[in-house]
């Protein structure tokens, strides 16, 4: 049986944010139902500067926006309102946060969102197997909201 679908959720980027060990500051949450492996899977990360991740792909299509500072993704460098769009098994990166840090939303098409590492070598920033756990870990419990007239 499925649980209740909460019809309105109110929260912050602020409440859901999850600290990795590399630094990175990320807030996550579905859109739609949570159950559904269809349901577009949202991302906001704050990148300290210099922060890197390591070359990896995501088996569903997403896109990134940069909502402030500049990443460099390989050798093609990202600023403020620049939008990076990817098909499911592209393989990218690495990732580098610019000298001032960066803030971008990522939007993947589906659930299945984790990083998956071009190798194990280089997959130490991506904590393979562990990263959706933090989150959950970490998950607020979704209450509903009190109507209001």
């Amino acid at each position: 049986m499925r649980a209740k679908q909460v019809p309105e959720r109110h929260t912050s980027v602020d409440e859901l944010a999850v600290q990795l060990p590399c630094g990175i500051r990320t807030s996550h949450f579905v859109v739609g139902d949570e159950a559904s492996k269809t349901s577009p899977h949202v991302f906001i990360s704050d990148w300290p500067p210099n922060a890197q991740a390591d070359p990896h792909t995501h088996a569903v299509d997403y896109f990134e926006y940069v909502i402030s500072g500049t990443q460099r993704v390989g050798k093609t460098w990202f600023k403020a309102g620049d939008i990076r769009i990817a098909r499911g098994g592209t393989y990218y990166g690495p990732l580098v946060a610019g000298p001032e840090g960066c803030r971008v939303m990522v939007m993947f098409a589906g659930s299945a969102w984790e990083p998956i590492p071009v190798s194990l070598e280089r997959a130490a920033s991506l904590y393979p197997g562990v990263f959706k756990q933090m989150l959950n870990d970490s998950s607020p419990s979704a209450e509903p909201e009190d109507a209001e007239a």
